[in-house]
């Protein structure tokens, strides 16, 4: 398909043809339905291209009937998108109206599926900073209380010492009276 995709685009339309053809056996051979539906849009597209509009829709509505099947949207769109411009020169209105709303309904879909996956990567990483953020106040706080526990212990280290030297005074100076 991408071989006759090229020959498209350098205007060899017959050898464009040609391995469009040869793309359609392989994927029927082996049933790779979705790769069929993307030559019929490609043969579809060229025929446009060489104003054939006509060839083209027969082309175009093959690769339409398999791809609202298989349930594909980026390839439904691109042949929507093209449907809707076939009609409209050949100034099927109706028809151009309603590939272009299909069209539409497919784009609108596909953008909130690309919304709904950006907001959840953002919610994503929103919360792994979060999550960031809670283990480093965890990480302070057990430092905190380390160096808490820690003045407790000097600090009564110290205090039974200062005791036990009092005591000791004491009981020295009781001793010389």
């Amino acid at each position: 398909k991408n071989t006759g995709a090229a020959y498209d685009k350098l205007q060899q339309y017959d050898l464009s043809m040609n391995a469009f053809q040869k793309g359609l056996r392989l994927f029927s051979e082996i049933g790779d339905a979705e790769e069929q539906a993307a030559v019929y849009y490609n043969i579809g597209y060229a025929l446009q291209e060489q104003n054939k509009p006509k060839m083209a829709v027969t082309f175009l509505q093959k690769a339409r009937s398999s791809v609202d099947s298989l349930q594909t949207p980026i390839l439904q769109s691109k042949v929507y998108d093209a449907l809707a411009s076939i009609h409209a020169k050949l100034q099927q209105n109706e028809k151009a109206l309603f590939y272009s709303q299909r069209y539409n309904e497919i784009q609108d879909s596909l953008n909130n599926s690309f919304v709904n996956a950006l907001n959840y990567k953002l919610n994503y990483e929103e919360i792994q900073k979060e999550n960031a953020l809670l283990r480093e106040a965890q990480l302070i706080s057990s430092s905190q209380q380390q160096l808490i526990v820690l003045s407790l212990t000097a600090l009564v280290v110290i205090i039974s010492t200062v005791s036990f030297f009092v005591y000791f005074s004491i009981v020295s100076r009781q001793k010389r009276q």
